[in-house]
This record gives structure tokens, sequence and C-alpha cells, in this order.
């Protein structure tokens, strides 16, 4: 295979204010605990999760059904205030946002994100993500037209504050992750261009653009669609998880930085046809195994 495989091992994480992949507490650079896989089926809708012991699968479970395909999965985080991360959902026909408060991978209630609606057409949900180091999940928005980023400044389910993050120049260039690649405290964004497959690093500041940069190796193969990030080595780096867009084929990159260091695949490497890998996220009962 052209790609390098991986998903989240078990780390430790102290005075917890939780987003979906990287944890910032008391402004100090955290990790979680454990890592799992998130699955929905485009076809209905379903969502499977897959709890990781670094790369291997330990356990698959079912989450309630959403009631439809329309109702896609974007992200999760805090958005409750319990310091367990929430499921974030977009409707593809209407844009309306909607969360789950978990508990682990177990549902307790629904509601609105207030507004509901991130404005006109074509605004789709990318990232879930804490960009102002508030202990609150911020939402990051890009238009499928365009290629522009806004940010939504949250505070609970309530936006606080929006605006413009830089503009990438190209729709092609689509966010598919956030961590902080660099550990300086920051969430930085990472984007895959999906006609070529080719990764590229923003170095944030809160919402600033710091700097950008390749990821080193720049592509791991067109059919390679970047699912998720996380540090499944437990060695303080985030690392890239993969699927394959015509074999479901799953695969990691050891990172070290913004440089790969070891390749392979998810065990097992496929979750079976129609089920698409949507992200790599902590849920609140595997924190602190």
């Amino acid at each position: 295979m052209s790609i390098q495989s991986g998903v989240f091992r078990s780390a430790w994480c102290n005075a917890i204010k939780a987003t979906a992949l990287t944890l910032i507490a008391a402004g100090a650079f955290c990790r979680p605990a454990a890592g799992d896989i998130l699955f929905q089926s485009p076809g209905s809708g379903a969502i499977q999760d897959w709890t990781l012991n670094g790369v291997q699968q330990t356990n698959n479970t079912s989450l309630p059904d959403p009631g439809s395909p329309e109702w896609r999965i974007v992200g999760a985080g805090d958005f409750t205030g319990d310091t367990l991360p929430d499921l974030l959902f977009q409707s593809t026909s209407s844009g309306q946002l909607v969360y789950w408060r978990m508990s682990g991978t177990r549902f307790q209630s629904w509601g609105y994100i207030n507004p509901s609606f991130p404005g006109g057409s074509g605004w789709n949900a990318v990232a879930v993500t804490d960009l102002n180091r508030d202990g609150h999940a911020d939402i990051v928005f890009q238009n499928q037209a365009t290629g522009e980023l806004v940010y939504w400044l949250m505070g609970g389910i309530n936006l606080i504050q929006w605006g413009y993050l830089a503009n990438p120049g190209s729709p092609d260039w689509t966010l598919v992750g956030s961590a902080d690649f660099n550990r300086d405290g920051n969430q930085d964004l990472l984007f895959q261009n999906r006609q070529t497959g080719v990764l590229v690093y923003w170095q944030m500041s809160g919402t600033t653009l710091v700097n950008w940069a390749y990821i080193n190796p720049t592509n791991p193969g067109a059919e390679w669609r970047v699912a998720g990030v996380g540090d499944l080595n437990n060695d303080g780096s985030p690392d890239i998880v993969f699927q394959n867009r015509s074999s479901g084929e799953l695969a990691y990159w050891y990172m070290n930085g913004l440089n790969e260091t070891g390749v392979g695949n998810i065990q097992p490497s496929s979750p079976g046809a129609g089920w698409n890998a949507v992200f790599v996220w902590t849920p609140a009962d595997h924190m602190f195994t």
C-alpha cells in the first residue's frame, strides 16, 4: 500500500475541559486517554463506534440512529459544560445544527445549537475544536463553493463571537482535522487537497494564521482521505488516520510534529462496505483507561 496507518492509544490528562481530540487544561498540552473511530453509513445514517487499544479494535458499539442519513456527524466536543464530549450533527439539506449530549457512547439528550443555522447555503461544519483555549468547543465552517472559512466561538451551545479565518485560496483545500501539531497549546488546522491528496498544516494562534507548511511526506495518494487526527501511540504528537475512498481500508501515519515516522493498518483494516470513518474521538468512558 502507498500509505501509512494507526489509531489512539492510552494517555492521561488532569483537570480536563474536553474537546474532541486534543485537550487543553489550564493552558497546558493534554492528551486523551484512549481513542475511538466513529463511522457513519451514508446510506442509512447508522453510527458505529470502534474502541481502540493503540491500533487494534477491542470493541464495536452501535450508537442510536439519528433517524435519517440527512443528519451527518461533523465533530465532537463539550457543548453542555459537563466536561464530557458530545456529538455535533449537521443536516445536509437545511444546514441545521444539532448536538447530542453523550456520556461516553451512551446518548443522554439532544438540542439545537443557538443559532441552529450557519447562514447561507453551502456552509458545512468541518471541525469542532477549542480555538480560543477557553475550555468550550468551537465550530469551524467551510464554504463548499469558495473554500472560505468561518469560526464560531461558543459558550456551550450558544454562539458568542464569529469571524473569518484566513482563506485557503481554493475549495479544493478541505479542512480535515484540528490538533496541536507543534505542541504550543494552540489548535492547528490540517488541510487536504481533495483532488490530489496533498496535506498542508496551518500553525494557528487562536484564530490567527501564523505559518503554514506541507506535511512530510506531502501526499498519501489521492485515494486516501484523512478520517481523523489523534495521538495513537501516546508519544505526545498527533497522528493521522486515513480511509481509502475505494476499498474502505483504514491506515495511519505516526507523526513527530509534521514528519511521518511510521505507517501501518488499523486492525481490522476495514469496517466493511458502506461505512465511512468520520473522525477520531475520545468518549468519556475511555478518558482514563
